[in-house]
């Protein structure tokens, strides 16, 4: 894959979608980065701090318990790459990251979060 985000680091793979009663959630449990400011080139240490994810015109915060970050796999737009008897889902949903090392360090950034079903 190319293009990946920065911020793809800052969390453990894989991520977990769980469905409780026909209702999906994407689980994302955060870890400390080590990376570079976009905008000082400064070494920063830190991890996510917030995560919005878009959903019917807005971002909305998601859900976080301590490093664990959740919001509801309904937000994605999926498509079906391989239809027929064994189809493979490509979903995407634009979020907004922010990181606990500052906005002046580390600005707020929009990314897409892509998953394969």
């Amino acid at each position: 894959m190319t293009n990946v985000s920065m911020v793809n680091e800052g969390f453990e793979h894989p991520a977990i979608l769980s469905v409780t009663d026909g209702v999906g959630t994407i689980r994302l449990h955060a870890t400390t980065l080590n990376a570079r400011s976009a905008k000082t080139g400064a070494a920063m240490k830190g991890k996510v701090k917030s995560l919005k994810y878009f959903d019917s015109g807005d971002y909305i915060d998601a859900e976080r318990n301590d490093d664990v970050i959740s919001f509801p796999a309904e937000s994605f737009s999926f498509y079906n790459l391989r239809p027929g008897f064994s189809p493979v889902l490509h979903g995407t949903l634009p979020i907004k990251i922010t990181a606990n090392v500052g906005t002046m360090y580390m600005p707020e950034s929009i990314a897409f979060f892509s998953v394969f079903l």
